[in-house]
């Protein structure tokens, strides 16, 4: 088992989730499902990348720092 602990990315405040060798995302929609997803898949792909800022420019064409918005005084990243 593995648990995945998400803090302030896209939509989501806060989740912390357990992962199993097989887990399915079901909810409506902007409920922050591919969020999850994002930062599952951000997170695995990390260490064989070595440089989450190329990984952030593959994904979405730019670095952290120009995707990184800020809501109500809050640092949102959209990945």
């Amino acid at each position: 088992m593995v648990k995945l602990r998400v803090v302030n990315w896209r939509c989501i405040d806060e989740v912390e989730i357990e992962l199993k060798p097989i887990t399915v995302l079901l909810g409506r929609n902007a409920t922050g499902k591919s969020s999850l997803a994002y930062a599952a898949y951000l997170l695995a792909k990390a260490p064989e990348r070595g440089n989450i800022t190329e990984l952030l420019r593959r994904l979405y064409g730019t670095k952290l720092d120009e995707i990184v918005r800020i809501d109500r005084g809050k640092r949102i990243y959209p990945v």
